[in-house]
């Protein structure tokens, strides 16, 4: 990887290539020109431009850089969008830039992105304009702020491609191999549809190991792999050991349930019964001192000659 560094005097000239110790270095949009003055600003004196530091006539050189452009994107400090064609305080939506191929992987992979506008305002960063950019490129929020992208299915990758263009059909492929964290030499005339076709065949190599052990298990089972026996048999034997202790525990807890429901009732019951020897008795002597009263009263009234007043007046003949 190599860079353009700012001197002293402002000039811009190209370095060696690294290849470890990597200084910190900005990214700029290959539609960027001269306008190196921001970065310079935040103390960046290395610069990674995809039109100046990539010897594109060598064909290695060229397919290492669209191999690793994804990690050199993500390993910048910033990233510095350009949007000539957007005046200040313009919609930038409508920027050539979001239909281009190789500015995805500008957008997605750097941590830090920021938007300047054709006179060299600052118009945001990615996080400022997140809701924009989502709506623009249909690019999931949490892809934005830089979720793992193993995360997020094949077509939901793809369809953050749609609407973009390259010069070259087969960069349409080549432009999402960091997308999709895949590495292809690079086949220039073999069109879209067959690049296509092997990105697809090096993402299903990659799901096979897994289906491929799933296999490999089910075999050894099957044919009595001595080596998986003996992990299934020391597995069962712990198993079958702790049957016993789990049943043990529930008895016990079922036990003493069944013991506090018992002494609960055997307390319960005399005292119901006392409850309920109380309650008769009471009602009993309410009685019995109401007739008392009553045959008190008609007694006193039939002395005195009431017998009307007691209804035992005799019917007249």
């Amino acid at each position: 990887m190599r860079f353009l560094k700012l001197q002293d005097d402002g000039s811009l000239t190209l370095t060696k290539e690294y290849s470890e110790d990597v200084p910190s270095y900005a990214v700029l949009s290959h539609t960027w020109g001269e306008d190196d003055e921001e970065a310079a600003s935040n103390g960046l004196e290395h610069f990674w431009v995809d039109t100046c530091c990539i010897d594109k006539s060598n064909n290695t050189e060229l397919s290492r850089a669209i191999n690793s452009m994804f990690k050199w994107y993500r390993g910048s400090a910033k990233c510095y969008v350009y949007l000539s064609d957007v005046p200040k305080d313009a919609v930038f939506r409508k920027s050539r830039w979001f239909t281009r191929g190789w500015t995805l992987q500008e957008l997605v992979a750097p941590r830090s992105v920021e938007f300047f506008s054709g006179d060299g305002q600052r118009l945001g960063d990615k996080s400022s304009l997140e809701p924009q950019l989502h709506k623009i490129t249909g690019i999931e929020l949490s892809a934005l702020r830089g979720e793992d992208l193993s995360n997020f299915n094949f077509n939901q990758r793809m369809s953050w491609s749609a609407g973009r263009r390259t010069k070259h059909e087969e960069d349409m492929v080549y432009s999402l191999l960091g997308i999709f964290n895949v590495y292809l030499p690079l086949i220039y005339g073999e069109g879209k549809d067959k690049a296509l076709m092997r990105l697809s065949e090096e993402l299903e190599k990659r799901s096979k190991p897994s289906l491929e052990r799933t296999d490999s298990i089910a075999s050894s089972i099957e044919a009595g792999d001595p080596g998986l026996s003996s992990v299934i048999n020391v597995a069962s034997v712990a198993i079958m050991q702790m049957i016993p202790i789990a049943t043990n525990v529930t008895n016990t807890a079922i036990f003493q349930m069944t013991t506090a429901a018992n002494v609960a009732f055997t307390v319960m019951t005399p005292v119901m019964f006392i409850a309920t020897n109380a309650t008769n008795t009471a009602i009993m002597l309410v009685i019995s001192i109401a007739i008392n009263a009553i045959d008190t009263t008609t007694m006193h009234k039939i002395a005195r000659g009431d017998a009307d007043e007691c209804g035992l007046t005799a019917p007249v003949k």
